[in-house]
């Protein structure tokens, strides 16, 4: 798996959120006893047991939300009033997590990942006026379901090409590489 630059991807996260909102998707109501301003979103961002200090989708997608709510990394006066993020310690939370953010009333539920994409659909399907982002999954298929994805190939194309150029610099014949990608899971 390619990781692309958290620069990239933050910005993505940010110009989905703008165009979100831009659309009209989110209403006014209250949250958690506090009530928003006209045009106010509210967001949570679901993560897997890596956090927001990933350094990769996580990490990314939390600099987004911050960007799109003009804060930074260590001043968050929005958070819990117009943005949240929680991590799921084990896969086993993510329906649960899914739900509780469903019945604290964000205008938009985020994930990060694939492994979220079947607890996405089940929850995505009981609340069709729900509004979801879901991360690297275009499998989830519901018209509450944003999916945002992106063309990995495309990177690992670049890396490879920037590999080689290097070796025919460094004049090492007949450059070969190779690619060892994972998955941390269950």
């Amino acid at each position: 798996m390619v990781t692309m630059k958290a620069e990239d991807t933050s910005m993505r996260m940010k110009l989905v959120l703008i165009l979100l909102a831009a659309f009209g998707v989110f209403g006014c109501t209250e949250k958690n006893g506090a009530a928003r301003g006209a045009g106010e979103v509210t967001t949570i961002l679901l993560t897997d047991s890596t956090g927001i200090d990933d350094r990769s989708f996580n990490a990314a997608a939390w600099r987004g939300i911050l960007d799109f709510f003009g804060e930074s990394w260590g001043n968050t006066p929005g958070r819990g009033r117009l943005f949240e993020v929680v991590t799921a310690q084990t896969e086993d939370f993510y329906e649960t997590n899914l739900r509780n953010a469903v019945d604290e009333g964000h205008d938009l539920i985020i994930a990060t990942g694939f492994t979220w994409a079947a607890d996405l659909g089940r929850v995505a399907a009981d609340w069709p006026d729900q509004n979801f982002l879901i991360v690297d999954v275009d499998w989830v298929g519901l018209p509450n379901v944003m999916q945002a994805v992106f063309a990995e190939h495309d990177g690992s194309f670049l890396v490879g090409a920037a590999a080689a150029l290097k070796a025919v610099e460094d004049g090492i014949p007949n450059p070969r590489f190779g690619f060892i990608g994972g998955f941390r899971g269950r």
